[in-house]
């Protein structure tokens, strides 16, 4: 790219932040943007969805980067019920359960985007989302049989919203779109005066659009930016920002959008998730934010991480110092810094890193409110399906009279051996278990106490 192109995208950007400031963009976010792994693979998560689609209903199809259309007109063509794809689909994404990539952490990260559209129909976007914000996310869904709208205007919405434009994951065929046939469909279900969404498109078309990774065909990115602007194209004066490959380099549609939509402003300089690498990095160093906060300070492999809430910050660091002393690596969150895109990142990438992860139990967790040990809870069940059951990684520590039959816990908490530290204080049996466990203690038999 040259250096005047470069030039005019680094000032395309400064423009693109100056009304993400002022909330005026909404990002559309598509499929390419979905990069996931599937063991040493790279690759995006439709396709990866596409091959276990393929193998799920027997299809024979091209093996270099598969399409879901690829899959499904396959599948028809056997005169197959198409209902079968959906539920299909559904039971691959449980399967997979995908992680979300870094891009969408990033865009989740900005925290000037309030709304923010899903061309696709997984649930990575909020999930990201949810890992920046616990609590404040709220996931909205169109249903191409039936009306579904905001419950409000966006201006009175006081969360984020992430909202699936062509529907989210569902056993049922008319739930989501999977196909281009699907999406046409969607796509005339939205502009029904039944079925339209008038809040959605009354905030689309007062505001600029950030389309990233949509990999929209030709006639689909002009159908779509009609439909959510509601009006002719040559009359509007709103912006659409533009990240994303297949329409930078599309010649036709270059032109129809210079000659119709001439406030169109195409960025050329990088593929989706290279554009919002470098839009997150521009709005933490506008917003004089760190993006590696001292707080969650790198983990090393092998360590006990301690889970808590802030209220139980004394009794984590009492824990912490009495297992160092007895020379195992430990790891808690000294500042208790709840919320954060690279701190959530962080927090979620040592406990996979982690050896053991100890919850510390308490009336103070026993809250209904969504906090954010919560989320780490979670991810730490998700972790210990890869350990055999008699290898142990969740070591609950109740540092009150909370019991495991009382205590709000998931439940692969409450089938393994708790220990009980009134108020964090470590006794003998304790020390002499995790030494055993952490394999400084050869030969010494495990004390524990209650569950």
């Amino acid at each position: 790219m040259s250096t005047e192109g470069m030039q005019r995208d680094a000032l395309v950007i400064e423009e693109l932040l100056d009304f993400i400031e002022e909330g005026l963009v909404i990002p559309v976010v598509g499929p390419d943007l979905l990069m996931v792994r599937d063991g040493e693979r790279e690759l995006l998560l439709y396709q990866l969805v596409a091959e276990h689609l393929a193998e799920s209903l027997d299809v024979r199809a091209p093996e270099e980067k598969l399409t879901l259309d690829d899959v499904v007109a396959a599948y028809l063509d056997r005169r197959e019920p198409p209902e079968r794809v959906y539920s299909r689909i559904q039971h691959v994404m449980k399967s997979l359960h995908p992680s979300p990539p870094e891009a969408l952490r990033q865009l989740a990260g900005i925290s000037g985007f309030k709304l923010l559209i899903s061309t696709s129909f997984d649930n990575l976007l909020e999930t990201a989302m949810e890992e920046v914000e616990p609590g404040r996310v709220e996931s909205l869904a169109y249903a191409g049989n039936e009306a579904s709208d905001m419950p409000c205007p966006l201006d009175e919405i006081n969360r984020r919203v992430v909202y699936h434009l062509f529907g989210k994951v569902s056993s049922l065929r008319n739930a989501y779109a999977v196909t281009e046939e699907d999406t046409i469909e969607f796509m005339c279900s939205l502009q029904s005066e039944g079925k339209r969404p008038k809040r959605l498109f009354d905030a689309l078309r007062d505001r600029h659009l950030l389309f990233i990774g949509c990999n929209f065909s030709d006639w689909l990115a002009r159908f779509f930016i009609r439909t959510v602007r509601a009006e002719r194209l040559s009359h509007y004066t709103g912006i659409e920002f533009v990240a994303d490959p297949r329409t930078v380099t599309d010649p036709n549609l270059v032109l129809f959008l210079h000659r119709f939509r001439r406030s169109t402003e195409l960025l050329h300089s990088a593929d989706p998730t290279e554009f919002v690498e470098r839009l997150h990095t521009s709005w933490h160093k506008r917003h004089g934010t760190s993006r590696e906060p001292a707080a969650t300070e790198e983990m090393g492999k092998g360590a006990v991480f301690i889970s808590y809430a802030s209220e139980d910050k004394d009794a984590a660091g009492r824990i912490k110092e009495a297992l160092e002393k007895e020379r195992i690596p430990t790891w808690f969150d000294c500042k208790k810094l709840e919320g954060g895109d690279d701190y959530t990142r962080k927090i979620r990438r040592n406990i996979e890193q982690s050896r053991f992860f100890m919850p510390l139990i308490s009336a103070h967790t026993q809250g209904r409110d969504n906090r954010f040990f919560r989320k780490e809870w979670r991810w730490a069940v998700d972790r210990a399906l890869g350990f055999d059951d008699s290898d142990p990684f969740i070591l609950p520590v109740s540092i009150d009279d909370t019991t495991a039959e009382a205590a709000r816990l998931p439940e692969r908490f409450r089938n393994v051996q708790w220990m009980r530290l009134l108020e964090g204080a470590p006794d003998g049996n304790f020390l002499q278990r995790m030494r055993t466990l952490a394999g400084l203690g050869e030969g010494q038999k495990e004390h524990g106490s209650e569950r």
